[in-house]
């Protein structure tokens, strides 16, 4: 099957050279998981949880949030910001 998509607005960010070493990150990370014993859904999800709580916690304007700036970010175990 050779199928072209085409170009897509969001290709410009998606595909950006920050996004590109995301994704490689992403790659390393998962085959050390399967390497270790991992399933692959597993691993894939628990890796893609991970870069998307650690870029949040980048992009996060904390002057939009109540909580005093002196308290750290926390993620929980599930994920969740606390």
């Amino acid at each position: 099957m050779n199928a072209k998509r085409g170009y897509v607005p969001e290709d410009d960010r998606n595909f950006s050279p920050s996004a590109l070493e995301t994704l490689r990150t992403a790659s390393r990370h998962i085959s050390f998981l399967i390497n270790e014993g991992y399933d692959l859904k597993q691993a894939s999800t628990f890796v893609g949880n991970h870069l998307i709580v650690c870029n949040y916690s980048v992009a996060i304007d904390s002057s939009k949030f109540l909580v005093p700036s002196s308290k750290p970010f926390v993620a929980s175990g599930t994920n969740h910001i606390v």
